[in-house]
């Protein structure tokens, strides 16, 4: 038995687990592909926006959940690991840090929470190849992300051996606080299946160049979701592989 990150649920390994390749994976650092991000009621990569409905193939085994604890503006702890290896985001209050005095505050003086829920997923854009990282610690970015694991689970069994072919969707809802209003979210809707060949030989970036964007996207990110209060994914950097 071994437990995945710092305390999430414990995963049962069999005897081709290694702890020394797990732990590599575990502080790796780098985006696959381009990282993706939803605000807003919008997807996009950079400053480039990306449409809705496009086709993509969502490598499930590869699914990242846990937290990130930010400090100076930066990703200064990292508690995560996979769904496939049985890893489950521990309680918020188990992960210390609770003296909302010494939390950074937004634009209107609020604390801050320095531990944020994350989850990142990897897609492959059917039509090129290109390869992306949807990141978030949004409530919708999560929920759409359990949702698609959730549809996965249950259709797999009629597809062994295959991935999802998902598209970028848009869902709403109303937020408690009417001053809000629809509150727009990501959806993944399966509409097809894959081989899972599909990914194999796929690596995460070794680009500095990438990583720093990724990093400078993520601060913006969580920036716009703790000043605004309308849905915005913030995202931290890190897939393992």
């Amino acid at each position: 038995m071994t437990t995945s990150g710092h305390g999430g649920a414990v995963a049962t390994q069999d005897d081709n687990y290694d702890p020394y390749s797990a732990y590599g994976r575990e502080n790796s650092s780098n985006i696959v592909g381009k990282m993706l991000k939803f605000s807003k009621g919008d997807y996009s990569v950079g400053d480039n926006e990306i449409e809705a409905g496009g086709k993509y193939i969502a490598s499930m085994p590869n699914i990242l959940v846990g937290w990130i604890r930010w400090e100076d503006q930066k990703p200064a702890e990292t508690i995560m690991g996979l769904i496939v290896e049985g890893h489950r985001p521990q309680k918020r209050d188990t992960l210390g840090f609770d003296d909302k005095s010494e939390w950074p505050t937004d634009k209107d003086g609020k604390p801050m929470d320095v531990w944020q829920e994350t989850q990142y997923l990897v897609l492959k854009d059917t039509t090129d190849d290109e390869l992306y990282t949807f990141v978030t610690n949004s409530a919708g970015g999560r929920g759409a992300i359990t949702k698609l694991v959730t549809s996965f689970g249950q259709k797999r069994r009629m597809n062994p051996g295959k991935l999802p072919i998902i598209t970028l969707a848009v869902d709403s809802y109303k937020h408690k606080d009417p001053a809000y209003g629809k509150i727009k979210v990501p959806e993944f809707k399966i509409i097809g299946w894959v081989d899972q060949a599909e990914f194999d030989g796929v690596e995460p970036s070794e680009s500095a160049d990438t990583t720093k964007e990724a990093a400078r996207q993520i601060q913006g990110m969580a920036d716009a979701k703790n000043g605004g209060g309308a849905e915005a994914s913030s995202t931290t950097e890190r897939p393992r592989f």
